[in-house]
């Protein structure tokens, strides 16, 4: 599944997120937590990540030769995927193999993998990916072990703010407040802001005043299979009007 990354200012859709879901026996789509355990285990994690990799790469092919305007494309890094010490190498090998330009992909890293075991191989995997063109994110920022040596001691491009805080930025002047000075700050350095969940025009329009340069949430698009992809973009929406 692809959910969209809108710009805020313009609502035109610059990327995707490929996230993974679990179909049930039973043909339902399951939570997201029904496979966090798999990525507790990295040799396990590195085939799931794999098979994930190999299936956007292709994705993308299909996109590109079909003239598709997706932007780029995230994919999620589970910290376990890194212990094998060659996560990077595999990633560049499968774009390679597909003809995919690295600049088309994004990988997303949380604050746990920059301070879980094999932190070395995390910060050399992300240097050779950064080298290659790929565009780093950190992921579910605020909910882990925050740091702002994270972002000056590893190559990372952009910040996600975690839908935790974007879901009560209407409702608490604090975390209102807290989710600003992140934009703020991450705009000092020269970083993007990702704000994910958004659901309502108020934290929208709140994100906007504040300076956050992209969202995702269901306000914006849901998840869609990827032979939905082409038809969301181009789009003219109610947001795109209003921005």
């Amino acid at each position: 599944m692809y959910q969209p990354k809108v710009a805020i200012r313009g609502g035109a859709i610059v990327g995707f997120e490929a996230l993974l879901r679990y179909v049930s026996p039973q043909g339902t789509l399951e939570l997201p937590d029904t496979l966090a355990e798999a990525f507790n285990d990295y040799e396990l994690a590195a085939k799931i990540g794999e098979l994930m990799q190999h299936r956007v790469a292709r994705d993308i092919r299909r996109w590109l030769d079909a003239d598709v305007p997706f932007g780029r494309v995230s994919i999620n890094a589970a910290p376990a995927e890194f212990l094998r010490d060659d996560y990077a190498e595999r990633l560049l090998h499968i774009l390679e193999q597909t003809h995919v330009p690295a600049a088309c992909v994004e990988v997303e890293v949380t604050e746990h993998a920059f301070v879980e075991r094999g932190r070395e191989y995390v910060a050399r995997a992300l240097d050779m990916l950064k080298a290659a063109g790929v565009t780093i994110s950190l992921d579910d920022f605020g909910t882990g072990h925050a740091s702002l040596s994270h972002l000056r001691d590893f190559p990372v491009d952009l910040i996600k703010i975690d839908r935790s805080y974007t879901m009560q930025i209407a409702k608490d002047e604090e975390i209102a407040a807290l989710v600003a000075g992140v934009i703020h700050l991450a705009c000092s350095v020269g970083l993007e802001v990702v704000a994910e969940g958004v659901e309502t025009t108020q934290q929208f329009e709140m994100l906007r005043a504040m300076g956050c340069h992209f969202a995702q949430g269901h306000l914006l698009g849901f998840p869609v299979p990827s032979t939905g992809v082409r038809g969301c973009v181009p789009r003219t929406n109610a947001v795109k009007s209003a921005a």
